[in-house]
């Protein structure tokens, strides 16, 4: 048995240390503050297990004798030595790795309670004590000094009993278990299987914390290694941490990844070799490195504050460590780019993080990478399209948030006030960019007859949809004026300015009393202009927006191998009914374009290329109107061809001649694309300005020669 005051002295001797492979301290404070008041309840907290060690070892902490036979080192109790230490000398002990450490606990000598100082609650209030001042003298030095007059120490002594009781915390034994209990030497790999098996019944220790350790075993410097990484990109403004205390978690993963081709931490990585992940952590940090410089240059995240989680960059870094570090193309670059964007929109590990992000990785070893990555998503939410009532309600913890700031400079957003362009690294603190309320909450609450005191209202006036992007010094020039009085004036100095963050600029929805009704189209302009911003990224060899004068032009030149002309959809003109038949037609166009070099289809223009419009179609839908037929469209790609082919077309509307008109744009697939029909499904390419079938020996020709494996 060791008492407390024994076992400080140890530490501080150098007799007790650390072994490398442990992690850092991770108690949180009322943590701490629950471990002291059971101490002080004479309460049992568990024992300490010792690693008695006759060969050197690689340690955290100061041990003083050089000669010393043996080694004694920590290996459960960490957590709980490191309180008792800071909280009795008033400083961590030699093992703490961080800068500074001190619990300001305070013991009220009536109620025996223990609490962290609260100026209001305890100033002035000689109940109560500061813990560690008075650990540190001990009771009687406590009535010796001269800062107590007469009548505290007469109040003191009255509560003598509990003073005495703190003080003997000292004195609080623990039961020290020592292996190995025969007179043999166990190696670091068996002590490291002890320390998870101890460790691993509790919330302690994560699966990364246990990873880590057994890696440590054979590669000491490895969690230093780690750490030193870390600290570099944090300093560079890329804090790669899920949550507190979990700071190398994210880096044991990829390092697994890379290494092994699983990020599960399960029995298949304690047995992988030591010297494949030694290996493997080089190709990881030239792998970030790159990856950081493509988010800086081409993605507008300058920081790991516009990540949702930094476990998105994971499949790109393992990527990258197998691609000569680096995208082979500026097309593979773009499609990644996409994944990137459409999992933190959709908050693609915030469930099941260790599985989706493994069925992530078992993506990229795949012929498609970036089409799987990307199914994996669709195949999980149904679509990656944003709809303007995904926005509502949402604020900045939403992970619409980031895609909106990235969506806005994309557009070349712009400083209402001074003209300059966003951009997260601007010199100086008045140019940094914050976000600005465009409707003040002072006056949505005073004026606007928002309750303040009601969530759903709180979160209506602080939704995605009211805010903007601007710099500091900006955001105070607005201050708490209504959009009626300053967006007139950003207007006639930078007429592109509010366009550029979705704003809308008619001056009737700048109102107070239209505030619901500014919130609805500003919904509609910030979905739309996300989706125009990842519909770009895939185009390749199509043209980003076609306008009227390009929709005419492709008209007049007629229907060829890229182009295809159809009168409806469903709408059979010559029976005067929906007819089903018509929209297996289109799929197979779409399918055809896909297996052949993409294409443009246009939907409400006839064989003589006459404009015929897709009003009768409108009409036969639940939702007669443009949102609903792209939303039937959809659906027909999804059930006739496939979830995932969805991300190889873009449909937009435009009218000509007074007359909608649908167009599918079509990029050609990264794989065979198959048309279900019944029982069957069937293969289709463009011949000249026609869609025709293949039979099973020609699909399959044509499959070898068009996608060689």
């Amino acid at each position: 048995m060791s008492t407390i005051s024994e076992l400080l002295t140890e530490i501080e001797k150098g007799e007790l240390i650390l072994p490398e492979f442990q992690r850092g301290f991770v108690w949180s404070s009322t943590k701490v503050k629950n471990y002291i008041d059971s101490i002080y309840r004479n309460y049992p907290t568990g024992n300490f297990l010792i690693w008695k060690t006759y060969k050197p070892q690689k340690y955290r902490g100061d041990s003083k004798d050089s000669n010393a036979q043996y080694y004694r080192l920590i290996l459960d109790g960490q957590q709980r030595l490191t309180a008792l230490y800071t909280i009795f000398r008033g400083e961590p002990p030699s093992f703490f790795e961080g800068s500074n450490l001190y619990f300001r606990l305070y013991f009220n000598v009536l109620t025996q309670e223990f609490e962290y100082w609260q100026p209001v609650k305890m100033r002035g209030k000689p109940e109560w004590v500061e813990v560690t001042p008075f650990l540190k003298q001990g009771v009687g030095n406590f009535f010796e000094q001269g800062e107590l007059n007469e009548e505290q120490k007469a109040f003191y002594f009255k509560q003598l009993k509990y003073l005495n009781k703190l003080d003997q915390m000292r004195n609080y034994s623990y039961e020290l278990e020592t292996i190995p209990k025969s007179g043999e030497e166990m190696e670091t790999d068996e002590v490291v299987r002890i320390f998870n098996l101890v460790n691993s019944s509790g919330m302690t220790l994560s699966k990364a914390d246990l990873a880590l350790a057994h890696i440590c075993a054979s590669w000491p410097e490895a969690r230093q290694s780690l750490k030193a990484t870390h600290k570099k990109l944090s300093d560079e403004g890329f804090n790669l941490t899920s949550l507190k205390g979990r700071e190398l978690e994210f880096w044991v993963r990829s390092l697994a990844a890379v290494a092994t081709d699983s990020v599960l931490l399960d029995g298949s990585f304690y047995k992988s070799d030591i010297d494949a992940i030694k290996d493997a952590w080089p190709k990881v940090i030239r792998s970030v490195e790159y990856l950081i410089n493509i988010l800086r240059t081409d993605a507008y995240v300058h920081s790991s504050s516009r990540l949702s989680t930094p476990y998105v960059l994971l499949p790109l870094i393992k990527h990258l460590s197998t691609h000569s570090y680096a995208f082979s193309s500026e097309l593979e670059k773009r499609r990644f780019l996409y994944w990137f964007y459409a999992a933190q929109m959709w908050a693609r590990y915030s469930g099941s993080m260790e599985s989706d992000l493994q069925r992530d990785i078992k993506a990229l070893s795949t012929e498609h990478a970036t089409d799987e990555l990307i199914s994996n998503i669709v195949s999980k939410v149904g679509r990656i399209k944003v709809e303007p009532k995904d926005l509502n309600g949402k604020g900045r913890a939403s992970p619409f948030f980031n895609i909106g700031y990235v969506a806005a400079c994309n557009s070349g957003a712009i400083d209402w006030f001074n003209g300059m362009k966003l951009y997260t690294g601007h010199m100086g603190a008045k140019y940094a960019i914050e976000t600005h309320h465009i409707f003040p909450t002072s006056r949505l609450y005073k004026e606007g007859g928002l309750d303040s005191n009601d969530r759903a209202e709180i979160a209506r006036a602080n939704e995605i949809a009211n805010l903007a992007f601007l710099t500091k010094e900006a955001n105070l020039k607005a201050s708490d004026n209504l959009p009626s009085i300053y967006l007139p004036r950003v207007l006639e100095k930078y007429p592109s300015a509010l366009k550029a963050q979705f704003v809308p600029e008619n001056p009737q929805l700048w109102e107070i009393k239209n505030y619901d009704a500014f919130l609805e189209e500003r919904r509609r302009l910030i979905a739309d202009s996300i989706n125009k911003f990842m519909e770009d990224l895939l185009k390749k060899g199509i043209p980003a927006e076609a306008g009227v004068k390009g929709i005419a032009d492709i008209i007049t030149e007629g229907e060829n191998n890229k182009v295809e002309f159809k009168s409806s959809l469903r709408w059979d003109r010559k029976l005067s009914q929906v007819n089903k038949l018509l929209e297996v037609v289109v799929m197979k166009i779409v399918t055809g374009f896909l297996n052949t070099d993409g294409g443009t289809l246009l939907i409400g223009v006839d064989d003589s290329r006459q404009i015929v419009g897709i009003e009768d179609d409108y009409r036969t839908l639940q939702k007669p109107d443009r949102d609903g037929y792209e939303l039937h469209l959809t659906q027909l790609i999804s059930s006739y061809i496939g979830k995932e082919r969805c991300l190889n077309t873009s449909i937009s509307f435009h009218e000509l001649d007074g007359k909608d008109i649908c167009m599918v744009q079509v990029e050609p697939s990264l794989k065979p694309a198959y048309v279900k029909e019944g029982q069957e499904c069937k293969f289709y390419i463009r011949t000249g300005n026609q869609t025709q079938p293949l039979g099973i020996k020609e699909s399959i020709e044509y499959i070898r020669e068009h996608w060689p494996a």
